[in-house]
């Protein structure tokens, strides 16, 4: 997964439990899904993106919060 992707995932772990969203309210888990099965991996802590993400450049950036499925995309400001 390139670009700022993991930062966003490592920025959802830190906020479980006091971090608020628009339309989801609070955040209470944080998933991905697994590299071999596709199931969700919850995560608890920061230290497990690095080794749990895919770095595949032709990978989604799937995310579950709280159970629900969204897909974080790197965009570049256009000026």
């Amino acid at each position: 997964m390139p670009g700022n992707e993991p930062q966003v995932v490592k920025f959802l772990v830190a906020g479980i439990g006091t971090l608020e969203l628009p339309l989801l309210g609070r955040v209470r888990t944080v998933g991905i899904p697994g590299k071999e099965t596709g199931e969700i991996l919850l995560l608890k802590s920061i230290d497990e993106v690095d080794s749990s993400m895919s770095h595949n450049a032709h990978k989604k950036a799937d995310v579950y919060i709280n159970g629900i499925l969204g897909h974080l995309e790197d965009a570049k400001r256009i000026r």
